[in-house]
């Protein structure tokens, strides 16, 4: 079973949530992370999550499963191989 955890999205700045939150899980300083904007468009994250829309949006970043919702969730879930690192600095 691996470790999930759920945050509450920010809609004033969606992908400053999402590093917010991967950072916390993955316990990595925001600034040691890889640019978001490797794997997802950060703009077109914030106008997807922040419109009138239901919008659920899932991808993988640092090592982990994020899904953003409109209904200002996060969900972090880290993948299988990063769950077993984090387990093991436990």
């Amino acid at each position: 079973m691996t470790p999930e955890n759920h945050f509450e999205l920010d809609t004033s700045a969606p992908a400053v949530s999402v590093v917010e939150a991967v950072a916390s899980v993955v316990d990595k300083d925001p600034w040691d992370l890889d640019p978001l904007g490797d794997v997802v468009d950060p703009d077109a994250l914030n106008r997807l999550v922040t419109s009138e829309q239901k919008v659920k949006v899932s991808f993988e970043y640092e090592g982990t499963i994020v899904t953003v919702t409109s209904s200002d969730e996060i969900s972090v879930i880290p993948t299988e191989a990063k769950a077993d690192e984090l387990w093991a600095e436990v």
